[in-house]
C-alpha cells in the first residue's frame, strides 16, 4: 500500500494509469473487458462461497485481504471497458452506501447482480465501493492496492501471463 491513503484519488488519474499498464488486443477491447470484468466478479464471488461454506460467513483478515485483491481487478475492469464516459470527468471518489442488518452474503450476492446487471460505471464502482465497505475498506484503497499490484508487475515485466500472485 502506498502513503498516499489520506489523499483522494481522482478516477481520472486511475484511468490514465489502467491505460499506461494496459496489454491486451485492441480490436478485441470491449470483449476482452466485458469478459475479464465477468471473471473477477466471478472469482469475488467464489470466494464469498467458500467463506459461507467453510467458515460460517465469518471473514477473518485473509478473506478480506482476497476479497479485496479481487475487487481490485473488477476496479480495473470496469474503468477501462467506460473509461471515454462523462461518470470519470471531474469525479472524485466518495461514499456512496451505508450499512444495512441484511447478512453480508446476501448484501454481497444483490451487489454482485447489480454489477452484472447495470451496465454502467457508475453503478459498478458503487458497487465496488459498497462491497469495500463491508469489509472496512474504501474504494480508494481498493484502487491503491490495484495500482501497487500493476506497477510491481510492470517493473517486473510481468503484465503478461496469468495468475494472481505472479
Amino acid at each position: 500500500m502506498t502513503d498516499q491513503t489520506t489523499k483522494t484519488l481522482d478516477l481520472t488519474l486511475y484511468r490514465d494509469f489502467c491505460e499506461e499498464v494496459a496489454v491486451f488486443p485492441q480490436e478485441d477491447r470491449q470483449t476482452y473487458l466485458d469478459l475479464g470484468l465477468i471473471g473477477e466478479i466471478g472469482e469475488v464471488a467464489g470466494l464469498v462461497k467458500k467463506v459461507l461454506r467453510d467458515k460460517g460467513g465469518r471473514f477473518g483478515e485473509e478473506e478480506r485481504e482476497s476479497i479485496l485483491y479481487e475487487f481490485s481487478d473488477c476496479c480495473w475492469y470496469a474503468v477501462m471497458k467506460f473509461r471515454d464516459t462523462a461518470v470519470f470527468k471531474n469525479f472524485t471518489i466518495e461514499t456512496f452506501f451505508t450499512g444495512s442488518n441484511v447478512p453480508i452474503g446476501q448484501k454481497i450476492l444483490t451487489s454482485i447482480d447489480a454489477m452484472l446487471e447495470h451496465r454502467n460505471p457508475r453503478t459498478v464502482l458503487e458497487e465496488i465501493n459498497y462491497l469495500a465497505e463491508l469489509f472496512d475498506s474504501s474504494i480508494e484503497e481498493v484502487l491503491r492496492m490495484n495500482m501497487d499490484k500493476l506497477l510491481d508487475r510492470k517493473e517486473r515485466n510481468v503484465l503478461h501471463g496469468s495468475g494472481d500472485k505472479r
